[in-house]
């Protein structure tokens, strides 16, 4: 490897390890995911297409409530965009702190963590 290219290299890796921020493969976060600790309630759903669509169900008063809509990955970033019920579009941003085969631990508004299981 020539000079130049390790500089290159160099340049690339200290970014990373500055920003702190991780590629996390989108592939690894499909599938139904349950939160364990955290908002929303323990035992909230939240499902992840390969297609880039969620869907969040959680129980509300012993009715199941859903909500549906996109996401998009960038690094570590978990960009959710749905509808709330009165019908305006709502995004919200999370960082992906950890992912695992059965783990995923995100964290969210005011630095709280949401920490889900695979189904």
């Amino acid at each position: 490897m020539n000079s130049a290219m390790r500089g290159a290299l160099a340049v690339v890796v200290a970014a990373a390890l500055v920003s702190g921020a991780r590629a996390v493969d989108a592939k690894d976060l499909v599938g139904t995911w349950v939160v364990e600790k955290g908002e929303p309630p323990k035992g909230t759903e939240m499902e992840l297409t390969k297609d880039g669509k969620f869907t969040m169900t959680a129980d509300d008063n012993g009715k199941k409530v859903s909500h549906k809509g996109t996401y998009k990955l960038t690094g570590d970033k978990l960009e959710l965009t749905g509808t709330d019920p009165g019908g305006k579009e709502h995004t919200e941003t999370v960082t992906v702190k950890e992912l695992s085969k059965d783990k995923l631990v995100l964290t969210v508004k005011d630095n709280k963590e949401v920490e889900l299981k695979k189904k």
